[in-house]
């Protein structure tokens, strides 16, 4: 259960916009065929691109230190 509770902790801390990304990229797969998934995961990879996470992930890269993990905007709704 620690393992678990760690690894939660992990991916908490990390860019929750792109791994929610990844995760909806996942279930998708699991019902579109192979056409349909290069278009879900095209559309991700325009949508990632234009996130403050890769952003400072590119500017992290130039200037050769880690990158600072980006909270993501929230929506009117609170999330």
């Amino acid at each position: 259960m620690k393992e678990a509770h760690d690894i939660a902790e992990r991916l908490a801390g990390g860019p929750t916009d792109t791994l929610g990304m990844v995760k909806r990229i996942a279930r998708a797969a699991a019902v579109n065929d192979y056409a349909a998934q290069l278009g879900v995961e095209r559309v991700a990879q325009r949508d990632a691109g234009r996130t403050p996470s890769h952003r400072e992930g590119i500017a992290a890269f130039r200037e050769r230190r880690p990158a600072q993990v980006c909270a993501p905007r929230s929506t009117a709704d609170g999330h």
